[in-house]
């Protein structure tokens, strides 16, 4: 295959192009929020969570279909697959999602009339400006939709650094017009809204190009053809399953706390889940990067490969997440001040934060097992956890949440990843990957974590209270950096990546020399 799908591309640097991707987004994020809440108000940025938490939703309820496109194309380095085949595959299932984007669009505007009558709690803002924000809103995820499908299929070709060059690209447009619409022309929610709907069109877009472009050319215009969906339908609907289920698990903390909560208060629920979520700029783009080949090796049989890339992967997940979310539960409270710099949201927010980060490195320490179960086609395992959890943890949810209100939901999404830590990972080595499950625990995550926890919290234990702006920054900094180092120097193959990278920089280093 000749452009993209010579799919054979390192892990490295499809990691890297990964985190850079994700990081520029979530660093622009970072910067914009308190922009957000400054010029909007807290009760706006309500709004905008919602629409974070909706945008979740989109990414869930595509039927498995951007999933299975990505390990087709993944096993294409195994099976060959005529070129036809492929890009009219791709074509039906591109015009399937937008078409579903259309009908998003339409419905908007008459379901964001009954969320704001029977759903939402605004105090300040005026009823109707909150039926046109939610009805942008619904036109703004209806642009964004089709580019969940353009992704998927970008890292299944293993285009990393072509996905992520258009996830810079489109973010940095979406930053930008941002600024200008709530600076220079509409400081409103429905001005917001209005430009995410723009942008999101520019995105899918790019998406689309980008695709179209990887695939093979077969000198055939590509024909919406049903049949050939079939051979994608059963991994398809396990990964629906697993999606419809880990929606309810993911979101169901928001959209309860949307109705129970004021707009505000959901605010500040939401900046802390922004804050606690900077761990999935590691989790995620490892997970993308694994994926796929995990896909491949898996395709080949070769078990040894897949066993070892598997490990590796498990203890880099251990050595990135770990020492960022020791950081962010130790210094919440300072770290959200130097962001937000306003005291009472610091004040509002900081133990939210802890807790959520709790839940978020165990969510992402599972990432790793749970891509070698789809890259076996295994879809039940994690369709049958997260059913259980739905019935042991939504009813706590219902429970918790009136009483305790957002600490309530936080303290169910850290049970939640516990049980995907303990009991689904262990089940998993009964059947794939026999007698690894000792080493996964002890070697793989449970050095490099308690490692990484004892240097930041002796950091931490040391350095005490900081004054100024400059010695908050520097202690969380010596914290994670410390916490990194002994979480790499306790993970056998990060040691070895490390030593082996020294060695060749010092004989590149000698070689110039002479």
């Amino acid at each position: 295959m000749p452009r993209g799908p010579n799919l054979v591309r390192s892990l490295p640097q499809n990691f890297v192009a990964s985190v850079a991707g994700r990081s520029w987004s979530a660093a622009l994020s970072f910067v914009l929020v308190p922009i957000y809440i400054r010029v909007l108000g807290v009760e706006a940025y309500g709004i905008i969570v919602l629409f974070a938490s909706a945008q979740a939703v989109m990414v869930f309820l595509d039927l498995g279909l951007s999933t299975a496109l990505n390990r087709e194309l993944a096993s294409l380095q195994i099976h060959r697959v005529d070129a036809r085949g492929i890009r009219d595959t791709v074509r039906t299932l591109e015009l399937l999602y937008w078409g579903a984007a259309v009908f998003m669009a339409v419905a908007s505007m008459p379901a964001a009339r009954l969320l704001t009558a029977h759903w939402v709690r605004p105090v300040e803002l005026p009823p109707a400006s909150v039926v046109q924000a939610l009805g942008i809103m619904g036109v703004a995820l209806a642009t964004q939709f089709p580019y969940t499908l353009y992704a998927a299929g970008l890292m299944g070709v293993q285009r990393h650094v072509l996905l992520n060059r258009i996830l810079i690209a489109a973010t940095s447009v979406r930053a930008l017009g941002t600024l200008a619409v709530l600076y220079w022309l509409a400081p409103t929610v429905q001005g917001f809204m209005t430009w995410q709907a723009v942008s999101g069109l520019i995105q899918s877009s790019l998406g689309l190009l980008g695709l179209w472009r990887s695939l093979p050319p077969s000198g055939v215009r590509a024909r919406f053809i049903v049949g050939s969906l079939r051979h994608l339908s059963r991994f398809s609907v396990g990964v629906f399953g697993i999606s419809a289920t880990a929606l309810i698990l993911t979101q169901a903390d928001k959209i309860l706390l949307s109705r129970l909560l004021t707009l505000d208060a959901l605010g500040y629920y939401g900046l802390a889940s922004l804050a606690a979520s900077v761990l999935s700029l590691v989790a995620l783009p490892l997970f993308n990067t694994v994926f796929p080949r995990l896909t491949s090796l898996a395709a080949a049989r070769d078990e040894a490969r897949l066993g070892n890339t598997y490990r590796a992967a498990s203890q880099a997940a251990a050595v990135l997440v770990v020492p960022a979310a020791t950081v962010l539960i130790l210094f919440s409270r300072d770290l959200l001040w130097l962001w937000t710099r306003d005291v009472a949201t610091a004040d509002q927010a900081h133990r939210l934060v802890s807790l959520l980060a709790i839940g978020t490195a165990l969510n992402g320490i599972a990432q790793v097992p749970y891509a070698l179960q789809l890259a076996l086609g295994w879809t039940k395992l994690a369709f049958v956890a997260n059913s259980l959890s739905i019935m042991v943890l939504l009813p706590l949810l219902v429970f918790l949440v009136p009483r305790w209100g957002a600490f309530g939901a936080a303290l169910v999404w850290i049970a939640l990843n516990v049980g995907y830590v303990v009991f689904v990972v262990a089940w998993m080595h009964r059947k794939v990957l026999v007698g690894e499950l000792r080493r996964w625990y002890i070697s793989d995550v449970g050095l490099p974590a308690v490692a990484a926890l004892a240097a930041a919290t002796v950091t931490r234990a040391l350095v005490g209270r900081s004054a100024t702006d400059g010695d908050r920054l520097l202690s969380a900094v010596a914290a994670g950096s410390l916490a990194i180092l002994a979480a790499g120097l306790a993970a056998s193959e990060v040691r070895g990546w490390a030593f082996a990278g020294i060695r060749r920089l010092a004989a590149t280093i000698t070689g110039s020399s002479r």
